[in-house]
């Protein structure tokens, strides 16, 4: 698929899990089809590392602070944010979001913080990328206080209810979809994907998390402690997968109204 423009709107190849991996793949990356790729910080403990890879022309700098990461919060670390976004040409706001799923979830705090973090992407005009598990009542409520004063916004893997792909998409949602949803127990989950017009779809790996099923698995690696990843590979079978349920019968059509919403919500770096 060299001949085929590739994108991989959201990983995190700076996850230690991936360390063994990650030069192997950057040094790959310039023999491959994959056009950009954005990699996700997470919190002020990875941001350097995420500085570091975006040197590759290929990919593309997120800084932001996670739901999960709230006690990896240094006391400047808002500051710290500004400035990493301001001084990485083609950086976007991410990964950004709620989440209640996780124990103690220290919600307020969270929604305090999400706050912040969308009151910056309009200061920066810049399209944020979002995280939302099991809080999506709250994360449409303060969208749609926020949602125009961004330019666009990803929702990252959307799982949420098959109802409020509408609401979301008045409001300027984008929706990418990683090659976990061909899993059979996902089926279910892919209801919603029939709601959003082909010009708000996206692909993603979110690599190392959110393993596919094994015959979209590229190249199957693990951890140190031998628990499966997800390799940034395997983006090639998850647009031939993608393509396929979303009706194309050729992958280049398909990855050509990819890179077209791509370019229309992150522009170009």
């Amino acid at each position: 698929m060299r001949d085929i423009p590739l994108y991989d709107t959201h990983l995190h190849v700076q996850d230690p899990r991936f360390d063994a991996h990650q030069k192997q793949w950057i040094t790959e990356l310039d023999g491959s089809g994959l056009v950009e790729c954005i990699v996700n910080g997470t919190s002020p403990n990875d941001w350097n590392q995420v500085s570091e890879v975006s040197k590759h022309k290929k990919i593309r700098p997120a800084f932001g602070l996670h739901p999960w990461k709230l006690d990896e919060m240094s006391d400047d670390w808002f500051e710290n944010l500004q400035s990493k976004l301001q001084s990485h040409r083609g950086a976007v706001i991410g990964e950004i979001g709620l989440d209640k799923w996780i124990r103690d979830p220290q919600f307020e705090r969270q929604i305090e913080i999400f706050r912040q973090q969308l009151k910056l992407a309009s200061a920066l005009d810049l399209p944020p990328t979002i995280h939302c598990l099991k809080a999506w009542g709250h994360m449409l409520s303060i969208l749609e206080k926020y949602h125009t004063l961004l330019p666009g916004f990803l929702l990252h893997s959307y799982s949420g209810p098959i109802e409020m792909v509408e609401n979301f998409l008045e409001l300027g949602a984008y929706f990418s979809i990683s090659g976990y949803f061909a899993k059979p127990e996902k089926k279910n989950k892919l209801e919603a994907w029939k709601r959003i017009p082909l010009d708000r779809i996206l692909i993603e790996t979110d690599a190392p998390d959110m393993l596919p099923p094994p015959e979209l698995q590229m190249r199957p690696i693990a951890d140190k402690e031998h628990h499966p990843l997800n390799h940034p590979a395997n983006i090639e079978s998850i647009y031939s997968w993608a393509s396929e349920w979303f009706g194309f019968s050729k992958v280049d059509e398909f990855a050509r109204q990819i890179e077209s919403n791509y370019r229309r919500l992150f522009g170009r770096r």
